[in-house]
This record gives C-alpha cells, structure tokens and sequence, in this order.
C-alpha cells in the first residue's frame, strides 16, 4: 500500500491476482486502475503524488501516471522487494543488489 500526501484522499493498494487499485477514502470505494499477470509485492508514489510505481513477483516494475494513464514496464534483475521513489525509482531485492530507474525505464 502506499499514500501519498499530495493525494490525501486517495491510497493505493496491490493484490496477489496482480490488480494495483485506489481506494477514495471519501466515498468508500476502490476501482482498478491498472492489473497485470503477477502478484504485487511492493508499491510507492512518485514524490509529487501523480504517479505510482508497483514491484511484480516476476521482477517486473511498472509505473503508472495517475493523470495520463501512460503505463511503462521495467524488467529488474531479481524480484523487487523493496521500492521507493524520490528523484529516482530504487528497486531492491533479494540478489542484494540495488538499483536507480528513472520513471521512462533507463537503468543507471
């Protein structure tokens, strides 16, 4: 789960069948924003609150603007257990390994 204090009304939440979906926490409901094939592990909010990155069980990593809708998918190395996004998207895992992505996909 993640919540943004840009979006103080809205949480964001992954399922094992692999559906990351909002909860609006005024009307007390949820909708699907977007699913893939592969149970969520982790999840964080782009730092302005617009965007959201989810880690996969299949060591995908997808990020996601709230506003656009534009979807990308980024392959890491191992599954990516932990996430977090400040000027960049870090993805660790259990390979020990950490990485920096930026939100298009490029790896540094």
């Amino acid at each position: 789960m993640t919540w943004s204090s840009e979006r103080n009304n809205e949480l964001v939440f992954g399922l094992a069948e692999g559906k990351v979906r909002m909860g609006i926490l005024k009307s007390n409901k949820s909708a699907s924003i977007y699913g893939t094939d592969s149970f969520v592990v982790s999840l964080s909010s782009s730092p302005n609150g617009q965007s959201v990155v989810s880690g996969h069980l299949d060591g995908s990593i997808i990020t996601y603007n709230i506003e656009t809708k534009a979807k990308t998918k980024i392959q890491h190395s191992t599954i990516p257990y932990a996430l977090a996004w400040g000027s960049h998207i870090l993805a660790g895992g259990n390979d020990g390994k950490v990485a920096f992505y930026e939100h298009t996909g490029d790896c540094f």
